[in-house]
């Protein structure tokens, strides 16, 4: 009966399926935005127009409990007063279901204030180096509800989220980029790489480069945290704004400054119809009559 189910015993699967003791009592579908899908109940024969209001009705809680569970710091990112630049920042967020790389902000982060910043990162915002995201949206929860409301949103097939744990995914061709960015995995070189490891490899990167003043080495630890080989790292690298240096194995930041135009050398030019340098005449030093060759210059002047 309608008045014995319990609305914690709902699940669903990765197709929007919405399940009862393992039945299947509805699904859930496409609303009006992105984060308020519906729950739709089939209808059944069996109950009257009472009973099937009182079945929808738990559904309906249902859904909004779950979105509320999951994805919750981003509703309430959504819901705050905050204006401005900040504003647009939950905006991106929201439509990039939780991560969107710090380049896509473009200057705007200079002139966030500083009470917008700590309310952003009350809110759950991490501005790091290279993304803005949201952490608490990378469990394995969020991110299963996540893919699913991107592709009821896109009228895309649903696909079961990423295996829990993995870090890094090489994009297979029944996977779409929106599907890999709704699991907050982002392009990296070949691969796509989940945005909190990114994150802690372009902080890695930085703290190398800043204790060494110069390229740094990137060895081991840059591939433990990316989970991939070694052929697939320098990607990674240049995607976080890094180049390879002249010393083999080494990285050094891409450079954004441009060059500043030479300064134009003035030409000098030889005056015409210079007269050559003469020597100066040494000027003559007056002898004492007294000194030895006083007669010898007497002798000379007399000749």
């Amino acid at each position: 009966m309608p008045e014995q189910i319990s609305v914690a015993s709902f699940s669903f699967d990765e197709t929007g399926k919405i399940l009862y003791d393992g039945q299947t009592v509805g699904h859930i579908a496409k609303g009006k935005s992105l984060l308020s899908p519906i729950a739709l109940a089939l209808p059944d024969v069996s109950f009257d127009d009472e009973a099937k209001e009182t079945v929808q009705q738990r559904l309906d809680k249902w859904l909004n409990d779950l979105v509320q569970e999951r994805l919750g710091l981003l509703l309430t990112a959504t819901a705050s007063p905050l204006e401005g630049i900040a504003r647009g920042l939950i905006q991106k967020l929201t439509e990039s279901l939780g991560a969107f790389p710090r380049t896509e902000a473009g200057g705007n982060l200079k002139a966030l204030e500083r009470e917008d910043r700590q309310a952003l990162r009350r809110l759950g915002i991490h501005i790091g180096r290279h993304l803005i995201y949201m952490p608490v949206l990378l469990r394995p929860a969020s991110v299963q509800l996540s893919v699913l409301l991107w592709a009821l949103y896109e009228d895309v097939e649903p696909l079961a989220p990423p295996p829990a744990g993995r870090v890094s995914l090489k994009q297979e061709t029944d996977q779409p980029e929106g599907w890999l960015r709704a699991a907050s995995f982002r392009p990296a070189g070949s691969l796509f790489v989940r945005a909190d490891i990114l994150e802690r490899m372009a902080e890695l990167a930085w703290t190398r480069l800043e204790k060494e003043k110069g390229p740094f080495l990137a060895n081991e630890d840059f591939l433990a945290l990316a989970g991939c080989g070694v052929d697939q790292l320098p990607g990674i690298l240049e995607s976080l704004h890094f180049n390879p240096s002249k010393e083999e194995g080494k990285w050094l930041p891409k450079s954004r400054a441009k060059p500043k135009p030479a300064k134009a050398v003035k030409k000098t030019t030889k005056p015409k119809n210079k007269p050559a340098h003469k020597p100066s005449k040494p000027k003559e030093v007056p002898i004492d009559p007294d000194n030895p060759f006083a007669k010898l210059q007497a002798l000379k002047f007399n000749k």
